[in-house]
């Protein structure tokens, strides 16, 4: 079947060592399935088909017993996930993402999942995204290749037409299952299939082709928005302040030198590296307008969703809210530290971490520069809640801590969620900052550092 990739996904597909493939019951899975036995992929690797129960219909149990059916025929294993999906809005798309997500938690390094998504599958897609006003990103459409957790999604059949797979699915004789949901004009897509589709293809009778013609150069538009945005951003990351801990920021003087086109290609770029979603272009036109040009001692802010974009000190943030703070303290156990750096089996020599969903804590030896191991008695993690003061070590006088993070350059934003470390109930280190007068060791002696890694 690998006659229907392009090199480059026959390349890719290549060193897949275990093959999954999505089986709904459906036409186009079935044929799917039809030519991976055929093309021997359950015999030269380990092929398995998977089935995802939505629950979302009550002949679901019938579909699983054909798929298995067919699958006991063509001597597959079948896997069958189930999945939530919640019946409100857009069930279309949260039954999709529900179903990504099941495929991307069984995918390991080394395996390929083989969906059956065609020609006319694209042409929707595109007619559906043009009606949302995409951008070349978007109506770069549906990728014949993409890595998807710790494997890589391939679609073989996304060159050929509906009939074609109608054509050959009757010559061999198949037999498949109809979702009665398909035939709803209430979904979008069901109705760009049954209605609009047509309509096009008999004034235009190529024009599935068209449209496949025209994402292929979109996705090239993009790939070369993706490389400038690349060469802008080495241009405008941010020069680190006296710390790591701000986080990646954008230097947004250095894009007023850029067209107001390249600004906002940067701005896609650099937020869809680390978040799930990207702005509407009234959103990231106020990134724009509002935010870059306020005036200095202004804290603007644009939201969408659960992310805000922020400045300061002289830089772009991109922060998001879902996360909130433990309370009270968090028990760290600390204790393999301290059998000492001598017992080679030690496997807690070479660090530890504690995640937290906005960030990472990490304790790792710093001889004769951290707490010493020898003090690690009860160890807690804890955060501000306003008003504490220390002596850092090696220093004199108490300062506030809320005044020592400005100092460090640290956005307002980022100040509340920096872990502390408690020894016995006693502040001993600001993680990834500074150690407390009396908790610091002595030139040489055993001591374990801690850094923090944030997330927001």
């Amino acid at each position: 079947m690998f006659e229907f990739l392009t090199p480059d996904c026959r390349k890719e597909a290549g060193v897949v060592r275990r093959w999954w493939l999505g089986f709904s019951g459906g036409l186009d899975s079935h044929v799917l399935l039809h030519l991976a036995v055929a093309a021997k992929l359950n015999q030269t690797h380990n092929l398995t088909a998977i089935h995802v129960d939505h629950n979302l219909q009550p002949e679901a149990g019938v579909w699983v017993e054909h798929c298995s059916a067919v699958c006991e025929n063509l001597g597959v294993p079948l896997q069958v996930l189930k999945v939530a999906v919640d019946e409100g809005a857009s069930l279309e798309a949260q039954a999709r993402q529900a179903r990504y997500q099941a495929f991307e938690h069984l995918m390991s390094d080394g395996d390929g999942l083989l969906l059956a998504h065609h020609a006319d599958d694209q042409a929707e897609t595109i007619l559906l995204r043009l009606m949302r006003g995409s951008g070349v990103r978007g109506l770069s459409s549906i990728p014949e290749q993409r890595p998807l957790g710790k494997g890589r999604l391939f679609r073989p059949l996304l060159s050929l037409p509906r009939w074609e797979l109608e054509q050959y699915a009757e010559q061999n004789q198949l037999n498949w299952i109809e979702d009665p949901s398909n035939s709803s004009l209430d979904f979008d897509r069901n109705y760009v299939r049954h209605q609009v589709l047509p309509e096009l293809l008999q004034r235009w009778p190529h024009a599935v082709q068209a449209l496949g013609r025209s994402v292929r150069f979109c996705a090239e538009a993009q790939s070369l928005n993706q490389q400038l945005a690349a060469e802008d951003l080495q241009r405008c990351s941010a020069v680190k302040s006296n710390t790591d801990h701000a986080g990646r920021g954008l230097d947004y003087n250095g894009m007023l030198s850029l067209s107001r086109d390249r600004q906002c290609n940067l701005l896609r770029f650099w937020i869809s590296d680390q978040a799930e979603s990207l702005p509407e272009e009234p959103q990231l036109l106020r990134i724009l307008d509002e935010v870059i040009t306020a005036r200095e001692d202004a804290q603007p802010m644009v939201c969408w969703g659960h992310y805000q974009i922020r400045r300061y000190q002289g830089q772009l943030y991109l922060t998001d809210n879902r996360w909130q703070l433990p309370k009270g303290k968090v028990d760290w156990d600390l204790t393999g530290f301290r059998i000492g750096k001598g017992d080679q089996n030690n496997a807690l020599n070479s660090g530890l971490d504690f995640e937290f969903p906005f960030g990472t804590l990490s304790a790792q030896r710093d001889d004769g520069r951290g707490i010493p191991l020898k003090m690690l008695g009860s160890v807690e993690i804890g955060f501000r809640q306003g008003g504490e003061r220390l002596v850092i070590a090696g220093r004199q006088g108490s300062r506030s801590l809320k005044k020592l993070l400005q100092e460090a350059g640290v956005p307002p934003w980022q100040r509340s969620f920096i872990p502390l470390i408690f020894v016995d109930g006693v502040l001993a280190a600001v993680a990834g900052f500074w150690i407390v007068e009396g908790f610091q060791a002595d030139q040489n002696q055993e001591a374990l550092g801690f850094s923090w890694k944030p997330e927001l």
